[in-house]
C-alpha cells in the first residue's frame, strides 16, 4: 500500500481558536502563549505529525482545570469541534508521557458550552520517554487512525497501537494544542 504524501501546513492553513501562533521566516510555526489551540482548515483528520523543538516554559503559566501545571504539546484528531475530539499529547513536564484522551460532549460544540467537561483517558500513559530539555533538538509525535485502530509514534518509535472505539463517531480536521510551553514546530497531515 502506498501512503499519501504528507502536507506541511503554514499558518494560513490553520484556524487558531485559542492563543497566538506566529510563523518564522523559514516557515516554522512558533508558540509562545500558555494555551494554544488550532485546527486545520482542511478536512484531513486521521493522520497528523508534529515535528517540534521545546524552547522552555512560557513566561506566564495557566494550570489545567484540574489545577495541574503541565507543559505539553499534542495533536488533535477528528476534531468535530472543540468539545468532541481525540487528543494525543506529549507531556514534557512534570513527567514525560504520551497521553491519549477523548473529549466528548454530545450536546455542545463550543468551548464556552462544554469548558473542560468530557475528558476521558483512553489508555494508560506511555512513560518510557527521556526528559526533554529546552532546545535539546527536534522531537516527533505522529498519530494515525485507520477506522478505529490508532497508532502513535514518538521520535519514530511505535509507543501505542490499539483499537479506540470512541473514535468511530468522530469526523473532522486534525490540529494541535499546547499548554505552558514555548515550541517551534511543523504540523503535517496525510
Amino acid at each position: 500500500m502506498v501512503e499519501a504524501e504528507r502536507r506541511w501546513l503554514d499558518l494560513a492553513a490553520l484556524d487558531v481558536t485559542l492563543g497566538t501562533i506566529d510563523e518564522t521566516a523559514d516557515g516554522s510555526l512558533l508558540i509562545r502563549d500558555p494555551k494554544v489551540r488550532a485546527v486545520s482548515r482542511g478536512p484531513a483528520g486521521d493522520d497528523a505529525q508534529l515535528v517540534f523543538r521545546y524552547l522552555g516554559p512560557t513566561p506566564q503559566e495557566a494550570p489545567l482545570a484540574s489545577g495541574q501545571l503541565r507543559r505539553q504539546i499534542g495533536l488533535k484528531l477528528r476534531a468535530l469541534d472543540s468539545c468532541n475530539l481525540l487528543y494525543v499529547v506529549w507531556e514534557v513536564a512534570p513527567t514525560p508521557a504520551i497521553r491519549i484522551l477523548r473529549k466528548t460532549n454530545p450536546d455542545a460544540s463550543r468551548h464556552v458550552d462544554c469548558g473542560v467537561d468530557g475528558y476521558e483517558e483512553l489508555a494508560p500513559p506511555f512513560t518510557d520517554l527521556p526528559p526533554i530539555e529546552p532546545r535539546d533538538g527536534e522531537h516527533e509525535l505522529r498519530a494515525a487512525l485507520h477506522g478505529t485502530l490508532l497508532k502513535v509514534w514518538a521520535d519514530g518509535a511505535l509507543v501505542f497501537a490499539g483499537e479506540i472505539a470512541a473514535a468511530a463517531d468522530l469526523h473532522g480536521p486534525a490540529g494541535l494544542r499546547s499548554d505552558n510551553g514555548r515550541f517551534e514546530l511543523h504540523l503535517g497531515l496525510r
